[in-house]
């Protein structure tokens, strides 16, 4: 397996409520902790999925649109 999929991975494992070590992975920077950076990626990839797969939210309903945010 490649590192890139390795580490798509990682945060997909994350993303599913997993056991993932992606934390390894994520540079110290500025006064965010791993845990805050990680957060941000999540809340951006929401926000993507959101606006660019709009008809997803209209799929799945409000609750299940929701959970995606749960892991």
């Amino acid at each position: 397996m490649s590192d890139l999929a390795k580490l798509q991975q990682q945060f997909m494992n994350l993303l599913q409520g997993e056991s993932s070590d992606i934390s390894e992975q994520i540079a110290q920077q500025g006064q965010l902790n791993t845990q805050q950076r990680l957060s941000i990626y999540k809340i951006r990839l929401r926000a993507v999925i959101e606006q660019d797969h709009e008809q997803l939210g209209i799929y799945l309903g409000d609750d299940l649109f929701e959970m995606m945010d749960d892991g």
